[in-house]
């Protein structure tokens, strides 16, 4: 996606300079463990990306998991990327909320937003249970909390399954 502070859209050229082991070489593996293949840096990767992958498998493959550590990343079906839970840290709240409530959370720019259980686990962090799996909850990314139309708040997503 574009980042709008970025010159030239060149993210990789910002990373080269300030996360430089971000695009360090690694492999390309499924549940298993085997490799599938190399990739050229995992930053250039995101959970839930289908497209990109350089990887042929006779079905579609998407990211699983990303270990920034090894410079693996886990490639497996669909039904790999779904997740019924996730917390997060760093909440703002926009709106006074009860420590328990229904809403609907989105946990990606593009996401509609799916119902979840929200529960206030501290002054600045929450958790949420879904009632359908959730395609792609990624750590690091914003999940924002909803009322309908009106923001109730978010945080960032620090863990998911």
């Amino acid at each position: 996606q574009e980042i709008c502070f970025v010159p030239d859209d060149d993210y990789t050229l910002l990373l080269r300079s300030r996360r430089p082991e971000a695009l360090r070489p690694g492999d390309i593996v499924d549940a298993d463990g085997k490799v599938l293949g190399r990739h050229e840096g995992y930053a250039r990767y995101t959970i839930g990306q289908r497209r990109g992958l350089g990887v042929a498998a006779g079905v579609p493959m998407y990211v699983t998991a990303i270990d920034p550590a090894t410079a693996r990343v886990t490639i497996g079906p669909r039904e790999r990327t779904m997740g019924t839970r996730l917390t997060a840290a760093r909440a703002n709240w926009h709106a006074d909320v009860p420590e328990r409530f229904d809403a609907t959370v989105q946990v990606r720019y593009n996401h509609r937003g799916a119902p979840g259980a929200v529960r206030r686990t501290g002054p600045d962090s929450f958790a949420v249970e879904f009632a359908e799996p959730v395609h792609a909850i990624t750590p690091g990314q914003a999940a924002v909390v909803y009322d309908g139309d009106r923001l109730l708040g978010g945080g960032w997503i620090e863990d998911a399954g």
